[in-house]
């Protein structure tokens, strides 16, 4: 006995059922056309508003920019661009201040990190915009990521500023 080949399954459906699979056809195709809300991630919708967030934002005019990373997923909306800068981490931190301050943000907190419990000094520095959070995160001495500085403005549906602190 031989398996019948999926053109003949779909043949002996449409003859069938012809209204059933004509629409079921015309629905697969409305829907790749349309797009209607309940099938949009609401991180799509906020992808774009942190991406013009971002361009916004003006970095330190000797930085050496790398290029934009972007990544969004069901929940979440993330873009972030990693710089090298030969300038003190405190110069950084005072021209971020002042730029994020112009652009109606409002720094909330700054503490250090670590990279699987090693302490290369990094710190991260973190700014509000209900609902969108901006991180200012300094990589730290010898790091080796390939890059000093990195600034990333996120958005989750529940990430507000009061809890970030």
């Amino acid at each position: 006995m031989t398996n019948p080949k999926w053109s003949d399954s779909f043949r002996s459906a449409l003859r069938a059922r012809p209204l059933v699979v004509l629409i079921a056809i015309a629905l697969v195709v409305e829907l790749s056309i349309w797009r209607p809300d309940w099938l949009v991630r609401p991180a799509d919708q906020q992808q774009a508003v942190v991406e013009s967030e971002l361009d916004r934002v003006s970095f330190p005019p000797s930085a050496a920019l790398h290029p934009v990373q972007r990544g969004a997923r069901r929940e979440k909306a993330l873009i972030s661009r990693a710089f090298d800068v030969n300038i003190p981490l405190n110069e950084v931190q005072q021209f971020f201040d002042k730029e994020m301050a112009g652009l109606g943000w409002t720094y909330i907190s700054e503490r250090p990190i670590r990279d699987w419990g090693r302490d290369f000094g990094g710190t991260l520095r973190q700014y509000c915009k209900e609902p969108y959070i901006a991180d200012l995160q300094y990589a730290g001495r010898n790091a080796g990521y390939g890059w000093d500085y990195s600034f990333s403005i996120s958005w989750e549906p529940r990430q507000h500023c009061s809890t970030q602190r």
